[in-house]
């Protein structure tokens, strides 16, 4: 065993008197352990697998070989547990890696260095996202190390001595070139000036490089590197890490070796412009048009965090660095991000506006776009994307394809772009439209403006007063709750007023309208329409084609128009005329008036067929 930090002589030289030299190695193995058992998803409980070990090896590494069926192995985290108690961490979540199974995986650790084989191991999968299920198959454990021995002792010592690596030390260099080495505990380095060579070791250590062209290694544990200023090597090593550039403060190399890293860039007050683009070796790069730092593709999570300044945050083509995820944070002030027409390959993009008035783009991949507090603008681009506007007044576009989009809290104004949209307003007064695709809209409260425009779409109105346009195709249209107006426009429509006094028009095409509660007035418009007032006082104009009017509850007006229509009053005092051509006309209860032509037939027995009601109740 080796590391960093002050030693006691008088026991170090005690115990080389009596060292010998590393046996010969031996090793044990489970053979391999059928489970066969489902992982439970979106779980952190997980599956739990014990494995009784009987030899006993003073142990230098471990192999675990596992099979797991999973259609997302990004999802699984998988941890093996000594009997010592050790956790090994042999795969976290990785949301870059969609790729499937774990089949004969072989995963080493040498986390139980020096521990006892002796005992019962513990392989826990935990599948921490929702979605996709799997099931742990059979796995094995091979260990490997010497056979144990008696450590050589020397003196004991006056007094009990606490083992000075497990310290954490505070290490401070000058304006020299310094070397700082960290040991196992949690220790703080501070370079300052100088070119500093600096190793952190083991723990979770803080380092700062200081003004000048320094070397930073974090070693094991989770650390927090910031390179200063100066054009600085920073490499996180093993486990999570955080690795800061400061903008401004020089060109620096960032990378990691295992675990989840993070680099931050991290913006200071001015109005800041950055540009995210591709190294030639592949890798993601940061520039401010001074200074530039790239990240390692072993870097699995970039921050920008823009500053307080009114910054502009472009993103270029990065199509060939690996699967991380870009996290762009516009914080205070108004922020351009731009990503427009961007190939983000395996990257994917994660905009946060902040406070301010922001103008957010996405890229052509399938992005995550929060306005935040602020009027702000937000175009999607191509790609599935999701958008979010937050408070204030927003304007929000999905672009092409399949967008699902959020106003927020105020009055937004929302477009879907092509594809297969779905548009929520939430609070406020709210317009909406669908453009191209088959589209869902949902208003919200307030009152909203909402046309489906093409496709055959879905939009329900909601609270308040609302308008609802279902443009070209076969839409379905619900006003909700309070006075509604509603056109079908082209298309065989399904319209629903529900609540309040609505105006409803059909227009084109074979349209099914039931007013719902309230006084309505409805308009079948041309073609073949199923008209329904259900209850209230309601104006039943059917137009062209060959109608069916029901008045339903109230003292109703049906008008039948040119056609050959059929209308029927229902309860209430009902005022009937079926206008042009011949009609069938039943008052039904109450006390009727008929203001029909000769040619209509009066028919006080006529029913209609239990179908018809049955479709109407269903809108």
């Amino acid at each position: 065993e080796y590391g960093f930090g002050r030693i006691d002589a008088t026991t170090a030289v005690a115990i080389a008197e009596g060292w010998s030299n590393v046996g010969p190695e031996i090793s044990a193995t489970s053979g391999f352990v059928t489970v066969g058992s489902v992982i439970p998803d979106d779980s952190t409980a997980g599956l739990v697998s014990t494995v009784n070990i009987p030899d006993d090896v003073t142990l230098e590494y471990v192999e675990a070989v596992v099979n797991i069926t999973h259609a997302n192995r990004g999802n699984l985290e998988i941890t093996l547990t000594s009997p010592g108690g050790t956790d090994s961490v042999l795969a976290e979540v990785r949301n870059s890696d969609s790729g499937s199974d774990y089949t004969n995986w072989i995963f080493t650790s040498t986390r139980h260095w020096d521990e006892s084989s002796q005992g019962d191991w513990t392989l826990t999968v935990r599948d921490l996202t929702s979605g996709e299920t799997g099931t742990l198959d059979d796995w094995s454990l091979n260990l490997f190390g010497t056979a144990p021995t008696t450590t050589p002792t020397g003196p004991p010592p006056s007094t009990p001595l606490q083992d000075p690596d497990l310290i954490g030390d505070t290490l401070i260099g000058n304006s020299g070139n310094d070397v700082l080495r960290g040991a196992l505990g949690d220790d703080l380095l501070v370079g300052n000036g100088g070119r500093d060579l600096m190793n952190a070791g083991g723990g979770d250590d803080r380092l700062f490089g200081g003004g000048s062209r320094d070397t930073l290694g974090g070693g094991s544990g989770d650390d927090f590197l910031n390179g200063q200023g100066g054009v600085d090597t920073v490499d996180g090593d093993d486990d999570n890490d955080t690795l800061v550039w400061q903008v401004g403060a020089g060109s620096d190399s960032f990378s990691g070796t295992e675990g989840f890293d993070e680099l931050v860039i991290q913006g200071n007050s001015a109005n800041n412009r950055l540009t995210v683009s591709e190294s030639v070796s592949g890798n993601v790069r940061i520039s401010d048009n001074t200074y530039q730092v790239t990240a390692a593709s072993s870097v699995t999570r970039v921050t920008i965090n823009a500053g307080p300044g009114n910054d502009r945050v472009t993103i270029e083509d990065v199509n060939g660095a690996s699967g991380i995820l870009l996290a762009v944070n516009g914080e205070n002030g108004g922020d351009t991000i731009d990503a427009s027409g961007a190939d983000l390959g395996d990257v994917r993009l994660l905009v946060q506006g902040g406070d301010g008035n922001d103008v957010i783009t996405g890229s052509d991949g399938d992005d995550v776009l929060r306005g935040d507090d602020g009027n702000d603008t937000v175009d999607g681009g191509a790609g599935d994307d999701t958008i979010n506007g937050g408070a204030n007044h927003d304007s929000l576009s999905g672009g092409a394809d399949d967008d699902r989009i959020d106003g927020g809290d105020d009055n937004d104004t929302i477009a879907g772009g092509t594809g297969d949209d779905l548009l929520q307003g939430e609070d406020g007064h709210d317009s909406l439209v669908g453009d191209d695709g088959d589209d869902t809209l949902v208003g919200g409260d307030g009152n909203d403006a909402i046309n489906g425009s093409a496709g055959d779409d879905s939009a329900l109105g909601g609270d308040g007063r609302d308008s609802l346009l279902g443009g070209i195709g076969d839409d379905t249209l619900d006003g909700g709750v309070d006075d509604d107006t509603i056109s079908g426009q082209g298309g065989d429509d399904v319209i629903a007023g529900r609540h309040g006094d609505d105006n409803l028009d059909g227009n084109e095409g074979d349209d099914i309208i039931n007013g719902g509660d309230g006084h309505d007035v409805i308009t079948g418009g041309s073609g073949d329409d199923l008209l329904g007032g259900h209850d209230g006082d309601d104006r039943i104009n059917a137009g062209g084609g060959a109608d069916t009017l029901v008045g339903g509850d109230g003292h109703d007006t049906l008008l039948g128009g040119g056609g050959s229509d059929i209308a029927v009053g229902g309860d209430g005092d009902d005022f009937i005329n079926g206008n042009g051509s011949t009609d069938i006309i039943n008052g039904d209860e109450g006390q009727d008036l008929d203001g029909s032509n000769l040619a209509s037939e009066i028919d006080n027995a006529f029913q209609l067929d239990g179908s018809i009601l049955d479709l109407l109740d269903q809108v």
